[in-house]
């Protein structure tokens, strides 16, 4: 009974179902090939601008992520600040349906929203996994996390499915092109619907102060140096895996987000057959969820990690 899931943490891993299809279907599989195919119109100019957002969404969470942590570890109640990055983040998507083809404006907006959105995303990513203490005790936190991570993979397949059938058996008036451009909406609208009872029914957890107003944004010390300096010599091991972790992270980040750019410029695929590719990729990540979290309470997770790095490489 100690390892069985909590209502909490059903609750936590809702929120991953209503929030991870926009990365899915928006900058892996569906909108990304619009972007690069209709709107930009040259499939290899697509992939430089597309790479483009990425790295400045990348580049300004490396230099805030630091900054918003900490604040959010000194400050008060996490799920208000959720909810305005969430709510911000459904607004961007959803005003992806607003980039046409042919308007001088449309490279622009387009790259601007996934901008503001790919923020709103890493930050929602840093809150939401901060309350995942709430959600459970130590013994039932691999097999929470893992099914957030399934259960937004699952979320996925299912927007995924939707468009695929939709591209391919378009309602009267549309194209396959108006599919994927209101592939935004799509996703906004599932995380506004599907988001309430997360912020419904799962516990808060403050941070140490228990309140906002009052605590600087700013860390007690600037000198980052001093402070990795310090982590290093406390945390040696910990900190050379996070160092590794996060260089291959965002090379395999950089890698997904232009999977379907590349696949549908270089090889000419169309978007019923990126988004087939994309519900393949995406089924594994749901069965993914499930095997990691089962590794981690047979094996331990370092033999875990161990395990999944070997078998990745």
């Amino acid at each position: 009974t100690e390892r069985k899931i909590p209502a909490a943490g059903w609750w936590w891993a809702s929120f991953d179902w209503a929030r991870s299809p926009f990365y899915y279907v928006i900058v892996i599989y569906v909108f990304s090939t619009y972007f690069a195919q209709t709107v930009v119109g040259d499939p290899a100019r697509g992939q430089t601008l597309f790479s483009t957002i990425v790295t400045i969404a990348g580049a300004v969470m490396a230099v805030i992520a630091p900054l918003v942590g900490g604040y959010m570890d000194r400050g008060g109640a996490k799920k208000p600040v959720l909810a305005l990055a969430i709510l911000v983040l459904a607004l961007s998507s959803a005003g992806l349906s607003l980039v046409y083809p042919g308007r001088p404006s449309a490279i622009p907006l387009a790259m601007t929203l996934l901008v503001i959105a790919g923020c709103c995303y890493s930050i929602s990513e840093l809150f939401h996994n901060a309350l995942l203490p709430a959600a459970g005790n130590a013994r039932q936190v691999p097999a929470i996390s893992g099914l957030g991570l399934s259960a937004g993979s699952a979320g996925a397949v299912l927007l995924l499915t939707a468009t695929l059938y939709l591209t391919r058996n378009p309602p009267a008036g549309m194209t396959e092109a108006d599919v994927a451009r209101l592939s935004g909406l799509a996703c906004g609208i599932w995380m506004l619907l599907f988001m309430a009872p997360f912020f419904r029914f799962m516990p808060d957890l403050p941070g140490a102060a228990g309140r906002w107003r009052g605590v600087s944004p700013w860390p007690e010390s600037l000198n980052i140096l001093r402070t990795v300096k310090a982590l290093f010599g406390d945390f040696p091991n910990v900190m050379r895996f996070l160092v590794a972790r996060m260089i291959f992270m965002d090379g395999l980040t950089a890698l997904f987000a232009i999977t379907a750019v590349y696949t549908a410029g270089a090889l000419g695929w169309d978007r019923s057959e990126t988004a087939a590719m994309g519900i393949l990729a995406t089924i594994a990540a749901v069965l993914g969820g499930f095997l990691g979290s089962w590794l981690d309470r047979r094996f331990g997770p370092r033999n875990a990690i161990i395990g999944e790095l070997f078998t990745i490489t």
